[in-house]
């Protein structure tokens, strides 16, 4: 049949090749690539004490903040513009929103910016970044509809008043981020931060738990700037049916039951097993974790599938990743993916478990391998494709990635690495597709039956 007009469609009916093909084509698993477009879209405004209270051992901590923040945003790709203000006694412009159009250039710029010294004058830091910062002729995109974001980073009592520019920036539905350090006035960061506060507002005790909080901030920036999703986004059932969700909330936030099924067999090998929980703490780090979220679960195989934890067995980021590491190796030497593959329906994708496919939450797995299945998988790899599963692969210390680009979704689904030290690289390609599924930016679905002479 001819090309479709619309995006490029993937055959993806188990155990055949990939092959372009038409959407009225007879009735196989399809799924579109929509992630060429950006995720999410924003410009960013970082309004940070350079006050005498800090000092030039603290502000290297802020510099190292900021960058995180940074290149976290950057690795979701999302379409995202940085402009930078110091403020103490007077504000000062590092960069505004237009100067820099890498990301590189805003990383170096933060990293050697001065320390400036003075008073701690916030209201005038936010009443000058509203003047000078958010306008069209500094590079803000407000009037195209882009999101706005601010984030205040202050460690004391400020000089003057907060409460009117606070004001302002709120009637003009500006996203603010108040970050408190050390002496912060918490009544003044909750006068500046947007609403909810537990997701706009953050105060922690010193310069250097500031690096603890890189991956929340991250989270909720994605969450608050994320474009709404469609009132009803169409899922496939379990008889090939379509079935539309029946929790709006869920479509207004990144959203998806993500399964990790790890090779805990004797390929890994206990010395090389901290890599491979690393690489999966710091993936879940960069990821909008929580309830009504993303939810994580955790398996290990080898002679056979062990659950380390299931999708509601923990509702927080940080009871994730502190699961994640009292993660031990499980050990053995058969590698049976197929019966973990098994396990996924069956065990972690159902509503006892956590799994909110009825509500029409993606679900998504990453298979972390790093050698052959000494079992076979096809059933269970027909199985995922069958239920409109996103798989993932990601080949650890593997020059042959045959069996994980059958078992994912497409083959352009699989990140691998001869060099198992490295499997940590693979994160930055992995992310964005992750998201991507959790923002509705990458998508499954089945073509329709047609009839006879197609």
């Amino acid at each position: 049949p001819p090309a479709s007009a619309g995006p490029s469609f993937i055959c993806l009916w188990p155990g055949k090749k990939s092959l372009p093909v038409c959407p009225s084509c007879s009735p196989q698993l399809l799924f579109s690539l929509k992630a060429s477009a950006p995720a999410v879209t924003a410009d960013i405004i970082f309004l940070v004490d350079s006050s005498w209270s800090i000092g030039k051992d603290n502000f290297q901590f802020v510099r190292e903040f900021l960058y995180k923040v940074v290149k976290a945003l950057k690795t979701g790709g999302g379409d995202f513009k940085f402009a930078l203000v110091q403020y103490s006694g007077s504000p000062k412009t590092e960069f505004q929103l237009s100067t820099y159009s890498s990301v590189q250039d805003v990383l170096f710029h933060i990293w050697s910016m001065p320390y400036l010294g003075g008073g701690t004058r916030t209201g005038l830091g936010l009443e000058y970044l509203i003047e000078q910062h958010l306008t069209a002729a500094a590079g803000s995109r407000a009037n195209e509809g882009v999101p706005q974001v601010v984030v205040v980073l202050t460690d004391g009592r400020s000089q003057d008043d907060v409460i009117p520019p606070s004001s302002v920036l709120q009637l003009a539905d500006v996203d603010v981020f108040a970050v408190g350090v050390h002496h912060a006035v918490e009544w003044e960061l909750k006068e500046m931060a947007s609403k909810p506060l537990e997701r706009h507002m953050y105060n922690v005790a010193n310069f250097s738990a500031l690096r603890d909080i890189v991956g929340d901030l991250v989270d909720n920036v994605y969450a608050a700037v994320a474009p709404s999703a469609p009132a009803e986004v169409a899922g496939v059932n379990s008889d090939g049916g379509i079935s539309s969700t029946r929790n709006p909330s869920l479509m207004r936030i990144s959203s998806t039951d993500l399964l990790f099924v790890i090779d805990g067999s004797d390929n890994i090998g206990a010395a090389n097993f901290p890599l491979v929980r690393d690489f999966v703490l710091n993936f879940i780090d960069n990821l909008e974790v929580g309830e009504d979220m993303i939810r994580v679960a955790v398996m290990q195989y080898s002679n056979e599938p062990q659950t380390e934890f299931y999708l509601n067995t923990y509702s927080t980021k940080t009871q994730v990743l502190d699961a994640v590491k009292e993660l031990r190796f499980k050990g053995g030497e058969e590698a049976n993916l197929g019966a973990a593959l098994d396990a996924v329906l069956q065990t972690h994708f159902t509503e006892g478990a956590g799994g909110r496919a009825d509500e029409g939450v993606p679900q998504t797995v990453v298979v972390v391998s790093a050698g052959k299945s000494t079992d076979d998988f096809r059933l269970g790899e027909m199985a995922l494709k069958q239920a409109s599963i996103y798989t993932f692969g990601v080949g650890a210390g593997i020059t042959e990635s045959s069996e994980l680009e059958q078992i994912a979704t497409d083959p352009s689904f699989v990140f691998s690495t001869p060099d198992l030290s490295a499997i940590d690289v693979l994160q930055d390609q992995l992310l964005p597709y992750v998201r991507g599924v959790a923002q509705r930016t990458v998508v499954i679905h089945r073509s329709s039956v047609v009839g006879e002479g197609r």
